[in-house]
């Protein structure tokens, strides 16, 4: 079938009868047009035709030399097929369900060029899924009140702009201890801060967030006690997320 042409205001009357070509009989207006008139020869449109309590749509090809329209194509009527015309009707070329359907679907269905892909995933900030989330396995014992100990981390890769977020469960065995913590990329401190805990056994969180462009490295939490008797938890509260880091890729 032939991509369908259409036009505003096409409306004429017809005369003919039984299920074969429609002849056209002149415009049903002077607000109106004629097929011929907007329609070359072999052109394929959209057409309803309706009259006496009954109608059809259906796609039609014009014939100049005959003046006519030649059914191609069924689609709706009120009878539930193609309909045997009787009587004076009114012939439309007229955008159907169908039409709006197909323009939908076209729409929907579009292949993005390699090039469009890329930028969609730009502007959504699309790394993979997105966003890259890694928990803390093990505890980990700060035994250096001179080090910072590596906690949870997050390989998110070094390409473009990330918001992190980071958080650490922290303890000390002996009695109240200070920590210093950081997210960072292991070059560039996205944010840190300086804590305390209030006595030993009693745990104490921390949580940081930040923007990094291009990140050197694995975004990552660590801290530094001031005690060598602490423990970065990674699961005292049984729910396996006590010290953990996340980052979305927002650029």
């Amino acid at each position: 079938m032939s991509a369908l042409k259409y036009a505003d205001r096409v409306g004429e009357s017809t005369v003919s009868t039984g299920p074969g070509d429609i002849g056209l009989a002149g415009p049903i207006s002077t607000d109106h047009a004629s097929f011929a008139s907007q329609f070359a020869d072999g052109d394929e449109m959209p057409v309803v035709v309706f009259g006496g309590g009954k109608w059809m749509s259906f796609v039609g090809r014009y014939n100049s030399g005959a003046n006519s329209l030649t059914r191609v194509t069924f689609r709706r009527s009120s009878t539930g097929s193609n309909l045997s015309l009787s009587g004076t009707m009114t012939v439309l070329c007229g955008w159907g369900a169908d039409d709006a359907e197909a323009g939908i679907r076209t729409d929907v269905d579009q292949t993005l060029s390699a090039a469009q892909q890329a930028q969609v995933r730009a502007n959504i900030g699309a790394f993979g899924g997105g966003s890259v989330t890694s928990s803390l396995g093990a505890d980990v014992t700060l035994n250096n009140s001179a080090a910072f100990f590596e906690g949870p981390s997050v390989a998110q890769g070094s390409v473009g702009s990330w918001f992190a977020v980071g958080s650490v469960t922290l303890q000390d065995s002996v009695g109240q201890t200070g920590y210093d913590v950081k997210l960072w990329d292991g070059t560039t401190v996205i944010a840190s801060t300086s804590t305390r805990s209030v006595a030993a056994g009693v745990p104490v969180g921390v949580t940081l967030g930040g923007l990094i462009a291009t990140p050197a490295g694995n975004i990552r939490m660590s801290v530094r006690p001031s005690r060598p008797t602490s423990t970065m938890f990674c699961n005292a509260s049984g729910q396996g997320k006590d010290s953990m880091i996340s980052a979305l890729r927002i650029a």
